[in-house]
């Protein structure tokens, strides 16, 4: 017998609404639009900025996005504001190197990394813009009222938890390389200090706080079209990337229905075009009819199941999806019941992948008074997306380029004005009643089978939110399948005799082996919220 951590926390319940993010600061700078009388949208596109701020690792301005909003009266909506390649880019603008390359796992490698760091690597952004659409769409209150939590943490600095150390840490030899972000997040060369009573140390971001409060007197054109357009180009520019002033003015989100996944007993909402919502879509199909219920919670029939409708579903995702071709069809039955005929009871369908992903996110959910739902995900696609910081604006820039084929020919290969494939996997499940689940989650290409996991755990095994993120998972997005050692060893152990290949592993803050979800509840009998956060990671729920 052994002592060992146990790690957990509390289902927050409200009436009123409920933020749920990946950092404190964040939630708490949400939840006070929902008590001045914003709603979902007003909270969520508060939050979204202001996490951008306090983890400028994994989203902000420089970034990408994708949410879902839903309401009991109207059908679900997706606001994308994913990347796009700029105009200039083309399938060839990457020179080759060998092997696979170790951030995607899947695609080839490219000479110097050109396509994961520095000035080539970097997309059109579309942050700026597409909160201030969803915003001006769904929201009651104006773009400069949402900002100042924002303003506010990037202007006067906030306490620098160990996370924070540590996030710098872990990517301090690539940021070295860029020294405007090493200016910020390498003082004197090396991560800052964790803050604490005897020695209180902020981050503190003046120049990003400007540029915000750009946005907040001028709108998002400030960030698109006016001196900080300038200074982006001419930082990327001068260092041989391709994106000009024309590709920023011309950057629109997308706003369209989402899709809609059914179930026999609930329907999941999900973003179309280049996310892994419609993967998501696609696992649900595979699974349909096969009454999870009746096998029983991470029991081997049922992890066996999820493992192979996994792996069929990023099987086509990575081979078939892009631009080009389409994003496929996830309410297609021909193509998912030919999985489900392929799928054998006794042993493991062959999956070829390379590596896990090691991509950056983040997540957060609203859901307020009303019963409106927001599940939005942010990214800057790796830690520090391209390590570009861009002097005088205090805006890191995205990475968006690694997440095209850079081989020409293919499904998902470089083009202009393409979008490229996405891990983003917003959520929200509704029934008769409206929305009564917002999930989604943090962890690259790992996003899906948490948020896949997250959803059965609430709606086919009736788990509280915080218990179903909290549960023992596994994750079939890698080359080996990641097994939490709180799943018993007989179950392991049938899932071997299977022909899985498995990790066992315990559950930690680091190295992260499982996505990181937050999850927002609403029970139909009372109207009540619940709200859940990973306990392995700093986010938290709060609610009123």
């Amino acid at each position: 017998m052994e002592s060992g951590w146990q790690v957990s926390k509390n289902l927050v319940t409200a009436a009123h609404g409920i933020v749920a993010a990946k950092h404190p600061l964040a939630a708490r700078a949400g939840l006070r639009i929902l008590q001045q009388g914003g709603n979902a949208v007003d909270a969520a596109v508060a939050t979204a900025f202001a996490v951008g701020v306090v983890e400028p690792w994994a989203s902000g301005l420089g970034g990408a996005g994708v949410l879902i909003v839903s309401s009991p009266n109207s059908a679900p909506v997706a606001v994308d504001y994913g990347v796009r390649a700029p105009a200039a880019a083309r399938a060839d603008m990457f020179p080759l190197g060998p092997g696979i390359d170790q951030e995607t796992g899947w695609w080839r490698s490219v000479c110097n990394d050109a396509n994961i760091h520095g000035p080539l690597s970097v997309a059109v952004p579309g942050v700026p813009r597409g909160l201030a659409a969803a915003l001006a769409r769904f929201g009651t209150m104006p773009l400069a009222e949402v900002l100042r939590p924002a303003i506010a943490l990037a202007r006067d600095g906030f306490p620098i938890h160990w996370t924070t150390v540590m996030q710098i840490a872990l990517d301090a030899p690539l940021l070295q390389r860029y020294d405007a972000a090493a200016k910020i997040f390498l003082p004197d060369g090396v991560p800052p200090m964790v803050s604490s009573p005897a020695s209180p140390q902020r981050l503190r971001q003046p120049e990003l706080a400007r540029t915000l409060e750009a946005i907040a007197s001028e709108g998002p054109d400030a960030f698109y079209c006016g001196p900080v357009a300038r200074l982006m180009v001419d930082a990327i520019q001068r260092g041989g990337g391709v994106l000009t002033g024309d590709d920023l003015a011309e950057f629109q989100p997308v706003i369209e229905p989402a899709w809609v996944c059914h179930t026999p007993d609930y329907q999941v909402a999900v973003a179309p075009g280049p996310h892994s919502g419609v993967t998501l879509a696609e696992m649900f199909d595979i699974l349909g009819g096969l009454d999870l219920e009746s096998r029983g919670h991470n029991t081997t029939d049922y992890l066996h199941w999820l493992i192979e409708a996994t792996h069929a579903a990023l099987g086509d995702r990575l081979a078939r999806f892009g631009e080009e071709v389409g994003w496929g069809l996830p309410t297609s039955r021909t193509r998912t019941a030919g999985h489900r005929r392929r799928i054998s009871n006794d042993h493991a369908t062959p999956w070829d992948i390379h590596v896990p992903d090691a991509s950056s996110t983040t997540h957060l959910c609203v859901v307020d008074g009303t019963g409106t739902a927001v599940s939005l995900t942010q990214t800057l696609l790796s830690w520090f997306g391209s390590r570009m910081l861009v002097p005088g604006t205090g805006v890191v820039l995205n990475n968006g380029m690694m997440w095209f084929d850079p081989v020409p020919g293919r499904a998902n290969s470089i083009g202009p004005g393409r979008r490229p494939l996405s891990s983003m996997t917003p959520a929200v499940v509704f029934s008769e009643g409206g929305p009564v689940l917002a999930v989604g989650a943090s962890g690259g290409r790992r996003i899906l089978d948490g948020v896949c996991q997250v959803i059965l755990n609430c709606m086919s095994f009736a788990m509280d939110v915080q218990s179903a993120i909290a549960a023992p998972r596994i994750d079939a997005s890698g080359p080996q399948v990641m097994v939490d050692q709180r799943i018993p060893a007989g179950v392991r152990d049938g899932l071997r005799q299977r022909g899985h290949p498995l990790v066992c592993v315990d559950e930690d803050m680091l190295p992260r082996l499982f996505s990181s979800p937050v999850a927002i509840a609403r029970h139909a009998a009372d109207g009540l919220l619940h709200g859940g956060a990973d306990p392995y990671h700093p986010a938290i729920a709060a609610g009123y």
